[in-house]
C-alpha cells in the first residue's frame, strides 16, 4: 500500500485576469477592461495625413490594431476616427503602448496596441454601446463592424 498525502490541498485560483500565449504559457494580464475580438474600419489621423487600419478587438480603454504602413513610435498620441451605424462618429486620442513591424503573420500589415487618453463628447457611451452589442452576438469568429465611412474631424 502506498502512502497516502495527509494534507488537504486544494487548486490555486490566481486572483485577476490572465491570457494564454501561443506558446501555452499564461501572462498576467494587465487591462483594465475585457477585450473584445471586433474588426471594425478605422482612420488613424498621423502628421503624414489619414491612414486607413482596422481593429482586432476594442475595450473601453484601449484596441488592438492593424494597417499597412508602420506604425508611429510608441508612447506617441494619436488620434482615431470611426462611425458605426449606430450614428455617432467616435474621435478617440490614443497611446500607442506597443507596436510590431513584423509582417511574418501578414505580408503588409503592422499591429500595434494603443490605451485611449481621452475620447471626445460622447465617444465613451458610444463605444460602451458597440462593445456591448459586440459581444450579445459574439461568436466563435470575430465579428465585423458596418461602418458606413470615416469623417475625419480636424481637432
Amino acid at each position: 500500500m502506498s502512502p497516502r498525502c495527509q494534507h488537504n490541498l486544494h487548486p490555486i485560483k490566481p486572483s485577476g485576469s490572465y491570457r494564454f500565449l501561443l506558446n501555452h504559457s499564461v501572462e498576467k494580464e494587465n487591462r483594465i477592461h475585457s477585450r473584445t475580438e471586433v474588426e471594425c474600419p478605422v482612420t488613424m489621423i498621423t502628421p503624414n495625413g489619414p491612414v486607413p487600419a482596422i481593429t482586432q478587438n476594442i475595450s473601453l480603454s484601449g484596441a488592438a490594431i492593424r494597417f499597412a504602413e508602420p506604425p508611429p513610435p510608441v508612447a506617441s498620441p494619436v488620434r482615431f476616427v470611426f462611425k458605426p451605424k449606430m450614428g455617432h462618429f467616435l474621435v478617440v486620442i490614443a497611446e500607442i503602448v506597443w507596436s510590431d513591424n513584423s509582417t511574418d503573420h501578414d505580408p503588409g500589415a503592422h499591429r500595434m496596441g494603443v490605451r485611449f487618453i481621452h475620447l471626445f463628447e460622447g465617444a465613451s457611451l458610444t463605444l460602451k454601446g458597440l462593445i456591448d452589442d459586440f459581444r450579445k452576438d459574439l461568436t466563435l469568429s470575430p465579428q465585423t463592424c458596418q461602418v458606413e465611412g470615416a469623417l475625419l474631424v480636424k481637432i
